[in-house]
């Protein structure tokens, strides 16, 4: 082989080195960029999320903070109506049932976009009712205005019932004023009853057996007609009521004071508004009775209507 036929084939293979060491070096860089590529994708797809899983548990707290701040306003408004109160039960089993379904879909790392979705729900749900109480408590607010006002009035009209009714009972008391029966004339005498059963006047206190009262029922055209009950009181010169029979109850209601008054004897007289003569006797259960004065003191229906009194020596 020549010298120049040695050169071309050094030539050749030294083209032939070089172009193999371009490909494989174009290979290289191929591999290396496809490597490149793929790291740089990885990091951009757990940056994305790690992103997520912040924006979950931003959800998640901001979620908790709100629930809790609904929840005690909602709470805030019990109470105050029935129809109210049903609405907050409501409001607050949707509310906090959707809250939990989000917290779940966050435990599970569910998507963004899928726990965003629900929180809007969650909103539109929250605002509905808070809508709904919102006209619910205008509407009661309307009401209780209208109670007031009734109220109000009620209150008006009680005042004007309760002056009539005052000025009522104090016409009434004075017509029952009015139709009390008055006692004129009235005379005590004391009596002794001798063997013969006559009985002769006498006012010796020791021999007194009887004391015999008169007095005129006077004319009242006010008061009503009919039987009448009329009590007497003896007291001695002691101050005490001598007792009445014990066939007798012995008190009487005083209308005057509304207290029970004991007393000596009683008497039923047929009342026609006109003027009426009443004679009316007590019996002294003692044989000896105290000297000085004995009152008496006469009442009809109840009310206080004259008195008389004898002094016995």
């Amino acid at each position: 082989m020549t010298s120049l036929q040695n050169e071309n084939k050094n030539k050749k293979n030294q083209v032939i080195a070089f172009a193999a060491t371009g490909a494989i070096m174009t290979g290289l860089f191929a591999g290396s960029t496809v490597l490149y590529v793929d790291n740089g994708q990885l990091k951009a797809e757990n940056a994305e999320k790690v992103q997520q899983i912040e924006s979950l548990e931003t959800i998640g707290k901001k979620l908790k903070s709100d629930l809790q701040q609904i929840n005690e306003e909602l709470s805030s408004m019990q109470g105050r109506n029935k129809e109210l109160d049903r609405l907050l039960v409501s409001a607050k089993e949707d509310i906090n049932g959707k809250s939990k379904k989000i917290t779940l879909l966050i435990k599970d790392n569910a998507s963004l976009k899928k726990v965003q979705k629900q929180v809007a729900e969650l909103k539109k749900v929250k605002s509905g009712y808070f809508s709904k109480i919102k006209e619910l408590e205008e509407r009661l607010g309307l009401l209780s205005s209208q109670n007031d006002e009734l109220r109000r009035d009620n209150e008006s009209l009680q005042d004007k019932l309760d002056d009539l009714s005052a000025r009522y009972s104090e016409m009434e008391r004075k017509v029952e004023i009015a139709s009390v029966l008055r006692v004129e004339k009235a005379t005590t005498l004391g009596f002794k009853k001798v063997k013969s059963g006559k009985l002769i006047k006498n006012s010796n206190a020791g021999k007194v057996d009887r004391l015999t009262f008169s007095f005129d029922l006077v004319e009242n055209k006010v008061a009503e007609k009919g039987t009448k009950t009329i009590y007497a009181r003896v007291i001695n010169p002691n101050g005490e009521t001598l007792p009445a029979p014990a066939s007798e109850s012995g008190t009487f209601n005083n209308s005057d004071n509304n207290i029970s008054l004991p007393y000596s004897v009683s008497k039923e007289v047929n009342y026609n508004n006109e003027n009426l003569k009443v004679e009316m006797s007590y019996d002294f259960a003692e044989d000896k009775n105290a000297k000085g004065l004995y009152k008496v003191e006469f009442y009809c229906d109840g009310f206080y209507c004259g008195s008389s009194q004898i002094r016995l020596k």
